[in-house]
């Protein structure tokens, strides 16, 4: 097929277009090694820390993740809810900034193989500066899976997205673009859980 000066314009204008629908992310992640990351079997979510103005977004975040990790079917799920019992009945209080060693108490306690902990930077609509008076929804979050036998890092993920469409009025609201994070976390880890 050869390109003429329509064809071409029509190309130019394609990517222009798609380059301004999709919106600004940005995504990082970290995969540890595949044979303590197949060897996972109980997942335990905890709450995530809420670092926003935006409420519940940390408790939101953390159910998502649940429910993503649950839909893989590869993992038996205990949400942050359940977790925050299960650790409580033990005489413990689940922290909102859990580190490593802390997490690795709590997934002792509760027998999970795995503890997920995280935190959400940004769930909010802020000022769009290429629109007057528009605002646009941005997430950020990150998260981690640490083995409790270990304590090694076995998946970190750092995903921020903000819905920029330049040629539509409407907006993808914050908890779309949160779930949109939190599935294409979840397909990271699955598709390194399959390549591997």
């Amino acid at each position: 097929m050869m390109f003429n000066t329509r064809n071409l314009r029509a190309l130019v204008i394609a990517c222009l277009f798609f380059m301004t629908a999709c919106g600004n992310s940005y995504t990082r992640t970290y995969l540890g090694p595949a044979p303590s990351l197949q060897s996972i079997a109980v997942v335990a979510v905890l709450p995530f820390e809420n670092l926003t103005d935006y409420p519940n977004a940390g408790d939101i975040v953390a159910d998502l993740i649940a429910t993503e990790l649950f839909s893989m079917g590869r993992y038996k799920v205990i949400d942050s809810d359940t977790s925050e019992k299960l650790y409580g009945e033990t005489g413990g209080v689940v922290m909102m900034a859990p580190d490593r060693t802390y997490a690795q108490d709590v997934g002792r306690a509760i027998r999970a193989d795995a503890v997920v902990y995280g935190a959400v930077q940004e769930y909010a609509y802020r000022l769009d500066k290429t629109r007057q008076d528009a605002r646009e929804p941005a997430v950020a979050i990150t998260v981690r899976m640490v083995e409790v036998a270990t304590g090694q890092t076995l998946w970190a993920s750092s995903q921020s997205r903000a819905s920029d469409a330049f040629f539509t009025r409407e907006r993808d609201p914050v908890n779309r673009i949160a779930s949109l994070i939190v599935r294409d976390m979840k397909d990271e880890l699955s598709s390194a859980l399959v390549t591997r």
